[in-house]
């Protein structure tokens, strides 16, 4: 197992590698897991054990255990805290609807202003017609 480990786990895992039999040594292990939020190290470590027969049992049934600590971690966590650390998924798609409507806003301005000014461009004076003028 080459991956690196945060350092918060590396003792526990180093106890369940040492004696693996020692369910305090598992208990531990997850945890310490489940106090840090890093459910994923400790279920891939354990995944991996499962492909030695001789740790198989121990691993699956670890593996049972961090799932259903990773679920009830989810689903307690308050939903406000899930979308901000999710993001919001309409993010992309307000972006554009507010840059949308500021450009139509300039284009409305420009509009207005050029019109304006064409309004009241300086125009020659009307010609006064005077009658009886021609004669």
């Amino acid at each position: 197992m080459s991956e690196a480990w945060p350092e918060a786990l590396q003792a526990a895992r180093a106890a369940v590698d040492a004696d693996w039999s020692s369910t305090d040594a598992h208990r531990e292990l997850v945890q310490r897991a489940s106090q840090l939020g890093l459910y994923a190290p400790v279920a891939r470590y354990y995944r991996q054990a499962k492909a030695d027969p001789a740790r198989a049992e121990v691993a699956t049934a670890q593996l049972a255990r961090i799932e259903k600590m990773a679920v009830a971690a989810i689903l307690t966590q308050p939903i406000g805290e899930r979308v901000a650390a999710r993001g919001s998924r309409y993010r992309g798609v307000t972006l554009v609807i507010i840059a949308l409507v500021v450009v139509v806003l300039i284009g409305l301005f420009a509009a207005t202003r050029i019109r304006h000014q064409a309004a009241t461009k300086a125009k020659p004076p009307a010609r006064m017609i005077l009658p009886n003028a021609d004669k």
